[in-house]
Formats: C-alpha cells, sequence, structure tokens
C-alpha cells in the first residue's frame, strides 16, 4: 500500500511538472509566475527602491509554540513608535517598539476563560483587528480565531511597557472567524468592523460588517457570501479611490477529481462599495499554485513533498494579507503571503486594479503573519512578517521587519 502511494505521489508530480510552471489569471488574462532563486528590487516608476529581496531583520520568535502567527500593527502607548499585536495559538503578546528594538509582553491567555467549555481559540489561523472603538485616543484591538468568538480588547491606560486593556467576548459567530479589519465604512465618526466568517456546522463564508453604535454595542449587517469555498482572510479600504470603502479577501479554492483535491489554489478578490454598504460581485484579483493535497505520513511530507511543493511555487494556498500604500502613490497595494512562505506584493493603479510586482521574498514556509505601519519612523510603509524558515522546523516561528526604502522624509 505505501509503494502504491509513493508511486501515485510521484506520477502526480510527473503530470504537474510536464504541465508547466504555476500560472494564475489577473482580469482573465493567462500569464506566467517566473521566480528566480534571488527575487527583484521592486520599485516605483521612477525607479526608486521599495524593499530589497532579503529578509529582513529578525526582531523575535513566535511564542507558545506557534509555526506562524496573526500580527497587527498598533501604537498601544501613544508614543508615536509602532508596536504590533501577536496572536499564536491560545495568547495574545504585545511587543513595544523602543529605538528599534521590540520586546514582548503577554496581555491575554484565551485558555484562562475558554478552557471550561473544552474549546479554546488559535489565533494562528485567526486575525486582529486595530483601532480606536470607543473614541477615548487610545488604541484598542479586536481578534477572531479559529472557533468563531469575537472578543474587544479595550485601552486602560496602557504605559510605555505595561499594556493594560479591558476584554469581553462581542460575538459568537460559531466557526471560523477568519479575517477582521477596521473602519468607518458608514461615516458616523466611529470605527465599525468587518469579518469573514464560517457557519456551523461548515456550509459557507459570511462577510459581515458590525457597525459601531458608540456603546460597546455593535449592529451586525451580512453583506457578501461567496458562491463557493471558504474565505481566509479580508483587509478593508478605500482600493478604488472613489470615497467609500470596500474590501478585499482570500480564499482557498479545491478543484477535486473524485475525492482527490487535484488542484488546490490561493485566490485573492475585490469587493467594490456601490456607496451605501452594498457590494459588487467579487472581482479576481489573481489566483497563485497548483498544489495537490493528501497526506502519506510526517517523514514524506517533509522530505519529499514540501521540498518539491515549495520548489515549484505549488502551495501557494491559504492566503493571508496586508494592505497599505507602500510606493506613496495615494492609492492602497497590498502583500500576500500564504503555505509556501512567499511574500509578494501588488501594485494598485489607482481604480483597484492590481498587478504583481514579484515576490518580495521567499521565506520557508507559512508566511502567514503580515502587518504594514511606519516601523522605523522614516514616512514610508514598511511591513512584519511571521514565518518559518524551514517548514522541517515547525513549532519555530520567527518574526522580521522588512523596512521600506521609498523614505518619504
Amino acid at each position: 500500500m505505501i509503494k502504491l502511494k509513493i508511486r501515485l505521489f510521484i506520477s502526480i508530480i510527473l503530470v504537474l511538472m510536464i504541465s508547466g510552471p504555476t500560472s494564475w489569471s489577473i482580469a482573465g488574462v493567462s500569464t506566467k509566475l517566473n521566480i528566480s532563486p534571488n527575487s527583484v528590487l521592486l520599485s516605483r516608476t521612477d525607479d526608486t527602491i521599495l524593499f530589497d529581496s532579503e529578509a529582513g531583520e529578525l526582531i523575535g520568535d513566535i511564542d507558545g509554540g506557534s509555526p506562524s502567527a496573526c500580527l497587527e500593527a498598533i501604537d498601544y502607548d501613544g508614543d508615536g513608535d509602532m508596536d504590533y499585536i501577536e496572536g499564536s495559538n491560545e495568547y495574545v503578546f504585545i511587543a513595544t517598539n523602543t529605538e528599534g528594538i521590540f520586546e514582548k509582553t503577554m496581555v491575554f491567555s484565551f485558555l484562562e476563560e475558554e478552557i471550561d467549555s473544552g474549546y479554546v481559540t488559535s489565533l494562528v489561523y485567526g486575525d486582529i483587528a486595530v483601532g480606536d472603538f470607543n473614541n477615548d485616543g487610545q488604541q484598542d484591538f479586536i481578534t477572531g480565531g479559529d472557533i468563531g468568538r469575537i472578543r474587544i480588547f479595550i485601552n486602560n491606560n496602557s504605559q510605555s511597557g505595561v499594556p493594560r486593556f479591558d476584554n469581553f467576548l462581542l460575538k459568537d459567530l460559531g466557526q471560523a472567524a477568519y479575517g477582521l479589519d477596521a473602519a468607518d465604512f458608514n461615516d458616523d465618526g466611529w470605527l465599525d468592523f468587518a469579518v469573514s466568517w464560517d457557519d456551523k456546522p461548515r456550509t459557507q463564508s459570511t462577510i459581515t460588517i458590525f457597525y459601531n453604535n458608540g456603546n460597546f454595542t455593535f449592529n451586525k449587517s451580512d453583506i457578501y457570501h461567496p458562491p463557493e469555498f471558504f474565505i481566509r482572510d479580508l483587509n478593508v479600504g478605500d482600493y478604488d479611490v472613489d470615497g467609500d470603502i470596500d474590501i478585499i479577501f482570500t480564499k482557498t479554492i479545491y478543484k477535486w477529481h473524485g475525492n482527490w483535491p487535484w488542484n488546490v489554489i490561493g485566490a485573492y478578490y475585490l469587493l467594490e462599495n456601490r456607496g451605501d454598504d452594498t457590494f459588487k460581485s467579487e472581482k479576481l484579483i489573481a489566483q497563485r499554485g497548483r498544489d495537490v493535497l493528501f497526506y502519506l505520513g510526517s517523514f514524506i511530507y517533509l522530505n519529499i513533498q514540501c521540498p518539491i511543493r515549495n520548489y515549484f511555487g505549488f502551495n501557494r494556498n491559504n492566503p493571508k494579507m496586508t494592505s497599505a500604500d507602500y510606493d506613496g502613490d495615494g492609492d492602497i497595494d497590498f502583500l500576500v503571503g500564504d503555505n509556501s512562505g512567499m511574500v509578494e506584493f501588488f501594485r494598485n493603479d489607482g481604480q483597484g486594479n492590481f498587478e504583481s510586482d514579484s515576490v518580495i521574498h521567499k521565506y520557508g514556509h507559512l508566511s502567514w503573519g503580515l502587518a504594514s505601519a511606519d516601523f522605523d519612523n522614516d514616512g514610508d510603509i514598511d511591513f512584519v512578517i511571521g514565518a518559518l524558515d524551514a517548514y522541517q522546523e515547525y513549532y519555530n516561528g520567527h518574526v522580521w521587519l522588512k523596512r521600506n526604502y521609498l523614505n518619504l522624509i
């Protein structure tokens, strides 16, 4: 039986190799992804360098025995330096930025309040949204996770190195609140948030906006059900520069051949706001990968499957993203990471059309943790990335800081 599975695996790989390099479509146009061993320098049209092709500055290890983590930027102490939140397995940490040195403090353990239920939130597969949700001038945050519980953390006069947050359960959505981001959708001066979540039992995904009433309560409005597959992540912003808040989101698409997931693809989409918080149909931005998911044991997975999948770029599934104006041209671009460890940059043309500007760097595995902010106070948008050095080091994730060289100041 084992020999038969190995032969089947080799046959599948040969088919994928013969079928050509990884491909995708952008706005209905087929194109090819050619990645050199060393990714190129990314630049604006005037040849200004944004990011180099190196891994970046190693600024920390991921705690809690997690392979990766969800990250989000926050200035929790109001000192003007961007810190970051790390959600790893059952824990929430805040890393305080002191002149470029980041020191972490645990601010919450989901084990404290959820262990009696039999299910405990893990943020490795979840997300975090940051903002001032009670308009007191301090940054708060909201967490999702793999069991669908939305928890809000209200900043209680935190000081540098001493984060203090009061928290409570805001909503139990049932299952898998994977994507979270915050914006004032209805322009009433109170910060709302959007979340992608799955029902229980798991039959479909929903994108929901929670409108802030200003008194720690939120009105729930379901605004989108994708026609198939489950949403992996989302970001919000005015991507088409028309004055309202749009949504970009990611999915993992499974193409089945009998009982085999023969073609597994990471895909990214735009939902354009019509101006009244109703949204047009999803518009495909890009697709990545051509993976086959099956498990023949840890030895084959780590020593045969992963090297082949990483080398050819097959495993671009489970995409996570972050968005910001990296090139300083006034519109919002985005970065995407996934199982492969790649981080790819997509540039916005100013009308909500995105084009890949190459892979910035290929980390070892699971480049899921992405957050954008000006971490070095030089006037341009950097990002932090949580990932693995290699797929064999599954519980040894790290956080790197990638500096932007645009230097607007």
